[in-house]
């Protein structure tokens, strides 16, 4: 009962920041131009991660099937995708992955290293900071226009 009470708890104090932010919006425009930038991104930023997403359960895949009869981390399916959200992260069980199979884990180590530490967080960036030209130079024009009106 406790623990539920904490996550309901953290939940609403999540949607309270994030109500203060929205709020400051309105007051601080660097603020609302971050806002509206993640707003005109949103589809561009959902798709690519629907890829990213279809790419990180082929790769714990992959991973279940190269080392999941020698290592528990990656014995199933579900525990393939912790570990791989883990590496993520930086903690990876390179040691035990290269007794198991030192080929395969070098080349899966620096493939999952590149792809997801350079590319995606890389596109990533490119698509906000796309948005956010586009968003600069409309309002850029919208106010010449203004200007020549007036």
């Amino acid at each position: 009962m406790f623990n539920r009470f904490r996550v309901i708890m953290g939940i609403i104090a999540i949607l309270q920041c994030l109500n203060f932010l929205l709020v400051a919006s309105n007051y601080v425009p660097s603020l609302g131009i971050l806002f509206e930038t993640l707003s005109r991104a949103k589809r561009d930023i959902l798709t690519f991660t629907m890829l990213v997403i279809l790419i990180f359960v082929c790769g714990s895949v992959a991973c279940t099937l190269l080392y999941g009869d020698r290592m528990v981390v990656f014995k199933t399916l579900s525990s393939s995708l912790i570990t791989n959200f883990q590496m993520f992260f930086g903690e990876v069980p390179y040691e035990e992955m290269y007794k198991t199979n030192p080929i395969a884990s070098a080349v899966h180590f620096v493939s999952f290293v590149f792809f997801f530490f350079f590319f995606v967080m890389n596109i990533y960036t490119a698509i906000i900071v796309q948005t956010y030209q586009q968003l600069r130079r409309k309002k850029f024009l919208l106010s010449a226009a203004m200007w020549r009106i007036i």
